[in-house]
C-alpha cells in the first residue's frame, strides 16, 4: 500500500565544511564540500522565511543545517546565529559541533572557542565512542579523545556549556564508566546522554557493534545513571514494531529536502519558493510512490523478535525497507525521503 504523506515543510542542507577526519560511524556518508558558500546557504533559507511569513502559513516547517565541522569563518558562524533567532529556534541550536576539527594548538583553539562565544555560541558538542584508542579508532585519527577532552576542558574556561553524546555500543559498553570519568575532568555537563549508532550512513557498516536490550544489563553503574529504558532511543526492533502497529494510520508529516550543491545553487537562486516547492513536491511523491508504505514495510519486513536496538522510528523503517530493497531492487530518488540512508 503506497504511504500517505502530508507536506509540512522544507529541510535545507548544504555541506560547506569538510571535516579533518571521517568517523567509521559518520551519518553523512560522502565527505566532500558541496561548493556553496555559507552566504549563499543563508540567502536561500531567508527567502522561504520571507515566503513563509508573506504566505501567512506560520505552520509551514523550515528546517536548516549546515554540514560537517563547525570550522567557519567567525563571520560565517555569527550569520548562522542570526539566522537561528529569525527561525524562531530554542536556544539549544545555539552550539557548535566539535567533531571534525584540525588539530590546532592551544592558543588558537583557545581564540576559536572565545570568537564563537562572542558570535553568539553557548554550548559546544562532542561525540565520544569510548576513550583513547577505542575512541580514536571509531572517529579515525590518533589522539582525537585526547583532543576533544582538551576542548572541552578549554570551552569550560572561557564559560561555555558541554554536551556530550556517548556511543553505547558492543566495543564501549565495558569502558563508559571510565569514560564517563574522564569527561568530568573537564567539567560539569549541561548534557551528557548515552546513544546507540543511528541505523544510517557509514554505520550501516558495522552492524556488528549494535546492542542489545540484554546488553544494557553490562553497562558500568558510573553510567548507568545516563540510562533511560523507557526512552524511544532504547527500543528493541520487536519495541518499535508493536508501537508503530499501535501509532495512527493519518498521513505522515513529512518535510521537503532541498540539498544546495555547486549543482543546482544557480537553478535555485534563479527560481521562485513556490516553483522550488512545487518541484521538489512532485519528485518525492513519485519517491514514496516507488516503495511500499510503513503498514506494508511493518507487516511483511519487520522481526517481531529482534531484541537488537534502533533509537528512531525512522532507523527501524530503514531496515525494513533494506530488507524489502534486497528482495525488491528498485530505482527512486531515496534522498528525498525520510528514509534515507545519508544526511
Amino acid at each position: 500500500m503506497t504511504r500517505q504523506i502530508q507536506i509540512v515543510g522544507i529541510g535545507i542542507h548544504t555541506k560547506t565544511s569538510p571535516c579533518a577526519h571521517a568517523c567509521r560511524y559518520c551519518l553523512m556518508g560522502r565527505k566532500s564540500s558541496d561548493g556553496v558558500s555559507t552566504a549563499r546557504h543563508i540567502a536561500v533559507v531567508d527567502r522561504f522565511i520571507e515566503w513563509r511569513a508573506r504566505n501567512k502559513t506560520s505552520d509551514f516547517q523550515i528546517g536548516q543545517a549546515v554540514n560537517y565541522a563547525s570550522n567557519l569563518s567567525a563571520e560565517d558562524q555569527g550569520q548562522l546565529m542570526q539566522l537561528h533567532k529569525r527561525l524562531g529556534w530554542a536556544r539549544l541550536t545555539m552550539r557548535i559541533h566539535l567533531g571534525g576539527l584540525p588539530i590546532w594548538s592551544d592558543a588558537e583553539i583557545a581564540k576559536w572557542l572565545r570568537v564563537r562565544k562572542a558570535s553568539g555560541v553557548e554550548t559546544v558538542h562532542g561525540s565520544l565512542a569510548g576513550h583513547g584508542r577505542i575512541h580514536d579508532y571509531w572517529n579515525n585519527r590518533k589522539g582525537d579523545f585526547d583532543y576533544l577532552l582538551k576542548i572541552f576542558r578549554f570551552a569550560a574556561d572561557e564559560g561555555l556549556g558541554l554536551r556530550q553524546r556517548l556511543f553505547a555500543i558492543k566495543s564501549t559498553l565495558s569502558i563508559l564508566g571510565e569514560t564517563v570519568a574522564l569527561l568530568d575532568q573537564a567539567g560539569e555537563p549541561v548534557e551528557r546522554y548515552l546513544m546507540p549508532f543511528f541505523y544510517r550512513g557509514t554505520a550501516l557498516r558495522h552492524e556488528q557493534e549494535r546492542i542489545s536490550k540484554r546488553d544494557l544489563d553490562a553497562l558500568a553503574p558510573t553510567a548507568q545513571y545516563l540510562l533511560d529504558r523507557d526512552d524511544h532511543r532504547w527500543r528493541s526492533e520487536a519495541d518499535w514494531v508493536s508501537v508503530l502497529r499501535n501509532s495512527s494510520h493519518d498521513a505522515e508529516p513529512i518535510s521537503l529536502q532541498l540539498e544546495l550543491t555547486a549543482r543546482n545553487i544557480e537553478t535555485i537562486e534563479k527560481s521562485s519558493c513556490d516553483e522550488i516547492l512545487e518541484r521538489l513536491t512532485k519528485q518525492t511523491l513519485t519517491a514514496y510512490d516507488a516503495i511500499p508504505g510503513r503498514e506494508e514495510l511493518l507487516e511483511r519486513w519487520s522481526d517481531d523478535q529482534n531484541t537488537y536496538i534502533y533509537p528512531y522510528a525512522q532507523d527501524v523503517e530503514r531496515l525494513w525497507l533494506d530488507r524489502y530493497l534486497r528482495e525488491n531492487p528498485t530505482k527512486f530518488e531515496r534522498h528525498l525521503t525520510h528514509l534515507t540512508d545519508r544526511h
